[in-house]
């Protein structure tokens, strides 16, 4: 079964498939996994509510995803 949910706190381990996932699309293993972010940088991100991340899961993995910040 597919699904598609928006990250909060509690998804660090999502976040982290998220970061993978974007490694591998776009061919940047550096930028998003050579430095990972503090686990309190993430705790932080995770909630704020102008920080949308949407990852689609199928089979328990991460398929897709969609990081956005909501400028003021």
């Amino acid at each position: 079964m597919q699904s598609i949910r928006r990250l909060g706190l509690g998804d660090e381990r999502l976040f982290g498939e998220m970061n993978g996932l974007f490694a591998a699309a776009f061919d940047e293993r550096d930028t998003y996994l050579g430095a990972p972010p503090s686990a309190e940088h993430v705790a932080e991100l995770l909630g704020d509510a102008r920080f949308v991340a949407l990852v689609a899961c199928a089979g328990g993995e991460v398929i897709g995803a969609l990081a956005a910040y909501v400028l003021r």
